[in-house]
């Protein structure tokens, strides 16, 4: 197992994630496609006593051009930990993502 870059769980490590992903696809087209907001959350919950767990909490929206397939997503993400420590950070992460299939 890899660790995880944004969390305290690392390689060896026991525990768990959870993570819930909710949206909307919007019924009309907008130009060629079909708008979708969604919001994300993950937590990242360490075992281990001496690590804190890590919550993600995230907003986007997909644009499908044609199917899920074909689409551009925009997502920002909060990654807040319990304590933060020197190696590991509270982020934000901001992702564009052009998917594209033939």
């Amino acid at each position: 197992m890899n660790s995880i870059k944004y969390s305290q769980f690392a390689s060896g490590d026991d525990g768990s994630i959870v993570s819930l992903k909710a949206g909307y696809l919007f019924p009309g087209r907008i130009g060629v496609g079909q708008v979708q907001p969604f919001a994300h959350y993950e937590l990242i919950d360490v075992d281990e006593t001496n690590k804190d767990d890590t919550q993600v909490y995230g907003l986007g929206l997909n644009y499908f051009f044609k199917g899920h397939a074909n689409k551009l997503s925009i997502d920002l993400s909060s990654v807040d930990q319990g304590t933060a420590t020197t190696s590991v950070q509270d982020h934000l992460i901001f992702t564009i993502q052009l998917a594209a299939g033939f």
